[in-house]
């Protein structure tokens, strides 16, 4: 007899009180202990005596250092938001963090793959359409020595970074409401909602912002539609596996093979563009939503749950 993924919120201890102190301490250790790590190359710019190292204040980068340190910390702040998720699964719900994976004994990594796989291949269609639409923005930056001192780093701390939201925003969220909400489109509109109010502060939206309001609005779906179409393939796959696959695929794609200038994450990438088209952009992003879903669908069968 197969479990639903959303009736295990209903595991471990779940009241109102027990909710808002687990959301209290991810927030804690994301955004208290992790921003404190991040203060570290901030005051080091600050403090260097070097006007070629700053901060700038409008996308809250670091210019003038290794991009490599910057992404470091970035990530390590990500990597306390890992640990708050799960100090708040075991210490406060007393339940375990796999149940935000799966309802199954174990986690099914041939769901992982998949998604992995399938996602990883859309975003590298929709990297080349993008391409062919303006190959002059296009350049060849690999840089073996920086590529591959940066590649062991970037291949531990993405898929931590990447579990880590897959976790909260679909998991914890999902789950949670689930509790008492059974409608997926609602209850992907509102993890969808939620994964995107973080990421309004990511450089590709400021720059968004200073496009138009069509491409602001682009910019800001965008974020929305990625969580909506994770939370629902979770939903319909009842597991979290094939999110979190293509989610660390597509991060390992823009941190390893195309990096563009407006990147939150810079790292010495095999190719560069200086192209951001944010109403581009968010069509690729519908098709490629479209596509992932009924591949998926065709692909994992889910016989004994009600379809989506």
């Amino acid at each position: 007899m197969h479990i639903s993924y959303l009736d295990m919120g209903d595991r471990g201890k779940n009241s109102a009180v027990r909710y808002i102190c687990s959301i209290l301490t991810i927030l804690i250790f994301w955004q208290g202990i992790g921003s404190l790590l991040y203060f570290i190359p901030i005051i080091y710019v600050v403090v260097d005596n070097n006007p070629d190292t700053y901060v700038d204040l409008t996308t809250g980068r670091l210019v003038g250092i290794d991009p490599l340190i910057d992404y470091i910390f970035l990530n390590l702040t990500l990597v306390c938001f890992f640990i708050g998720v799960y100090v708040a699964m075991r210490c406060i719900h007393q339940r375990s963090i796999k149940t935000l994976i799966t309802p199954e004994d174990k986690i099914n990594w041939k769901k992982f793959f998949i998604g992995f796989g399938v996602y990883g291949i859309l975003v590298i269609l929709s990297s080349v359409a993008d391409y062919l639409a303006a190959p002059e923005t296009y350049r060849i930056s690999f840089d073996a020595a920086k590529f591959f001192v940066g590649l062991p780093v970037i291949l531990i701390l993405t898929p931590i970074q990447t579990t880590a939201e897959e976790l909260f925003f679909r998991g914890y969220i999902l789950q949670g409401f689930g509790r008492k909400i059974k409608n997926t489109v609602i209850l992907s509109v509102i993890s969808g909602f939620i994964f995107m109010v973080p990421h309004l502060l990511n450089p590709e939206v400021f720059k968004s912002r200073s496009m138009g309001g069509f491409e602001t609005i682009s910019g800001v779906a965008y974020y929305f539609l990625v969580g909506f179409i994770f939370s629902v393939v979770t939903i319909k796959t009842n597991s979290l596996e094939v999110a979190m696959g293509a989610h660390m695929v597509n991060n390992l794609i823009g941190a390893l093979l195309v990096g563009f200038s407006d990147s939150v994450f810079q790292t010495n990438t095999v190719f560069y563009t200086t192209r951001f088209e944010p109403v581009f952009n968010l069509v690729a992003m519908i098709i490629t939503s479209i596509v992932f879903y009924f591949v998926i669908a065709c692909l994992i069968k889910t016989p004994t749950l009600e379809d989506v």
